[in-house]
């Protein structure tokens, strides 16, 4: 199928099929593996050449947020408000990071560090966003400041990410003394 905006024709060369209900966020791995996350409580790794699933996790909730971190970890945020870092490299175990008390609402969007390969940012229906370390089981940092569900989530640099919300609002929080 061709699709031409501003001049441009682009095709499409394939179609990767396996989920069972809605595909609710994806994720380049590397420059031919691609991960994404379903509604059908899974967890997916694609290769684009054969456009195939190559493995999958399953999750105990719906997934709505997925994003592939340094080499090869893919953290996944669900519907049952908890972050999970999945290893396919290893037996297919996942490691929690919620911690004692993290997210309290569905986690609904992921955002990696541009400069840190430890660091990403969570959104939730909680109204807060939380930075987290890989390398640690609890959010380095809460930031608050919607007044309803956060919706989406963007890292720019090292120092500023973004989140906007069902409040209507878009907001920019400054990270650096955080990380």
């Amino acid at each position: 199928q061709e699709v031409a905006a501003g001049g441009v024709t682009e095709e499409s060369w394939g179609a990767l099929e396996g989920h069972s209900q809605c595909v609710t966020s994806i994720d380049w791995l590397d420059s031919n593996r691609l991960v994404s996350g379903s509604w059908d409580h899974s967890v997916r790794i694609w290769d684009s050449s054969t456009c195939g699933a190559v493995a999958t996790l399953n999750a105990p909730k719906a997934v709505n947020s997925v994003a592939a971190l340094t080499e090869g970890a893919i953290v996944f945020g669900s519907s049952d408000s908890v972050l999970r870092i999945w290893d396919p490299r290893g037996r297919g175990e996942s490691l929690n990071l919620r911690g004692f008390a993290s997210h309290t609402g569905w986690i609904t969007a992921l955002a990696r560090s541009a400069t840190s390969p430890y660091h990403f940012v969570s959104a939730s229906f909680d109204e807060t966003v939380k930075l987290w370390d890989t390398r640690a089981a609890v959010p380095l940092a809460t930031i608050k400041g919607h007044t309803d569900k956060v919706m989406c989530a963007a890292w720019l640099d090292g120092e500023r990410t973004a989140s906007g919300g069902a409040d209507c609002s878009l907001r920019i929080h400054s990270i650096s003394s955080s990380v």
